[in-house]
């Protein structure tokens, strides 16, 4: 006997539907998780690495941007991303400001040698001071 399936608009319906009204369900998953996030997540840190691995051994990655293409790429940012971006952005520029505040006062506080005349060697050094020292405030290498 086969198997029998409704047909998939049926199912895309039915997802649309329920995620439609689902937001309050999100929100209390959200604020009440079964385990904390940030202690899971670190915990699974050596599966996430080895799925990556396989990713990327795989070619998994590629193979799935190549199936999408620049069409559906282009599909989701125009009808999600655009929606989407501004809301974001003010969600987070609380935390871009307190990341982006030390690392400021940082780079704030270097001496750039004095600028020589147009062309000079000195004047190519300057670029090479400000992206250490951005570099150093963000710490790394």
């Amino acid at each position: 006997m086969p198997i029998k399936f409704k047909s998939i608009a049926t199912y895309s319906d039915k997802y649309r539907r329920r995620a439609s009204v689902a937001g309050p369900d999100y929100l209390a998953g959200i604020q009440n998780p079964k385990r904390p996030y940030a202690s899971s997540a670190i915990a699974g840190e050596a599966n996430f690495a080895t799925a990556m691995t396989q990713v990327i051994a795989a070619k998994s990655r590629a193979a799935g941007i190549q199936k999408a293409g620049d069409a559906k790429w282009l599909e989701g940012g125009t009808l999600k991303g655009q929606v989407r971006f501004g809301p974001g952005v003010d969600a987070g520029a609380k935390y871009y400001e307190a990341n982006l505040a030390p690392i400021q006062q940082t780079v704030s506080a270097v001496s750039l040698p004095v600028r020589g005349p147009k062309g000079s060697e000195v004047n190519f050094t300057i670029p090479a001071v400000v992206a250490r020292a951005f570099r150093t405030a963000a710490g790394k290498k």
